[in-house]
């Protein structure tokens, strides 16, 4: 028999006023009064972790800056591939919906770190590196 492969856990939900909610936005709305105007963005990724030092109102696009490293990353380092064209690491970052090329650099490490430079700049407190 093969691995079990369990389905991430989906976010906890309750009704309220005859709607669903996820606890994450009842958690806001219980520890602030207000409804949230945008999503919640679980800080640590884990959904099901809705302390309150683990959340955080954030746009579309700033949750989607809290993501980690894609699984289908062959290098190890978020934003930093191998260009076999020019035989160096290139780091790249999405921005606005376009993909800005950051530079070519003989390490992975350099392109991690310039890739890691330019999510702070223009991610702030959102950026995810790792």
């Amino acid at each position: 028999m093969g691995k079990s492969m369990a389905a991430p856990l989906a976010p906890y939900r309750e009704r309220f006023d005859r709607r669903l909610y996820t606890a994450s936005r009842l958690a806001w709305l219980y520890m602030t009064g207000e409804w949230p105007e945008n999503e919640i963005d679980h800080i640590n990724l884990d959904r099901s972790d809705d302390r309150w030092l683990n959340l955080r109102e954030a746009t579309r696009a700033q949750n989607s800056f809290n993501t980690p490293r894609r699984s289908n990353n062959m290098s190890g380092a978020k934003g930093a591939y191998w260009h076999s064209q020019h035989r160096k690491w290139c780091a790249h970052i999405r921005i606005d919906g376009e993909l800005k090329h950051i530079g070519l650099f003989a390490t992975i490490d350099e392109a991690a770190a310039a890739y890691a430079a330019a999510a702070k700049l223009h991610r702030g407190e959102f950026a995810r590196t790792e």
